[in-house]
């Protein structure tokens, strides 16, 4: 379900083209990427909802319990929450410091500067802790290990014999069941990354509605009617197989 609302939520921003529509977020032509020959707004445009996608579709498996697809997985799930938090915020900040084209007032760029930094804040501090676990040891991680007929033998004496058939599972199939959960500083660490991304996430969301809230285009009014006069030379100039069909039309609305 959760997966359902990111991924439409990233086909939104995506088809949005929110930086071209909205005077808060444009950026004009002459800002570029890395002083190349790709505009800003096609890259903000298109990295974080991208980012999203992937972050939804590829799946984080747990630590110490990964093989060489996991990895490959792992590294295409980090890397797609570098483009939507990191994206979101580095784009944020190029903007709010670097456009002299972009227009918004006092109180909208002060708000967008504070869910701006929330967002690199705590998105850089989820990729060091993340990166932390994995490479510096600390006590104490989760242990996770390949089942024994001790650990399947105890699981049916304690009363939990679906427990047990999935030891004996594991067991088949070489797979490492999780057997004690962190604690201490490992906990500790695991705890934090995980707000700090959930946090970025926020700051992201807040950032975004706070750039709909103050642009102008939300106050725009529009016609009644799509534009354009049906007069008598516009009648005049269709043939009579056409006037058929309008006339039809017509009937049948009646």
């Amino acid at each position: 379900c959760w997966a359902a609302f990111e991924t439409i939520a990233a086909i939104a921003i995506w088809i949005s083209w929110y930086p071209w529509e909205l005077r808060n977020v444009y950026t004009g032509s002459g800002l570029k990427c890395c002083y190349c020959c790709l505009p800003f707004l096609h890259v903000r445009t298109f990295v974080p909802p991208i980012g999203l996608l992937l972050l939804v579709i590829v799946s984080l498996e747990p630590l110490g319990e990964v093989s060489f697809e996991d990895d490959i997985a792992t590294t295409v799930h980090l890397t797609g929450a570098i483009m939507m938090l990191g994206g979101h915020g580095i784009f944020e900040l190029v903007t709010l410091s670097c456009s002299k084209v972009v227009q918004m007032c006092r109180r909208e760029r002060i708000l967008r500067w504070i869910f701006c930094g929330g967002c690199l804040v705590n998105g850089f501090t989820f990729m060091f802790l993340g990166q932390l676990m994995e490479n510096v040891w600390m006590c104490c991680p989760d242990e996770r290990r390949v089942p024994t007929q001790d650990d399947i033998d105890f699981a049916q004496k304690s009363g939990h014999p679906g427990m047990a058939v999935l030891a004996m599972i594991a067991r088949e199939n070489h797979d490492r069941l999780l057997v004690n959960s962190a604690s201490g500083t490992y906990l500790l660490a695991k705890y934090v990354c995980f707000w700090c991304e959930v946090l970025a996430g926020f700051n992201m969301i807040a950032g975004l509605l706070t750039i709909w809230w103050y642009c102008t285009e939300r106050h725009l009014s529009l016609f009644d009617e799509l534009p354009g006069d049906y007069d008598d030379d516009s009648w005049s100039g269709r043939d009579d197989e056409e006037k058929t069909l309008v006339s039809s039309d017509d009937d049948l609305s009646d």
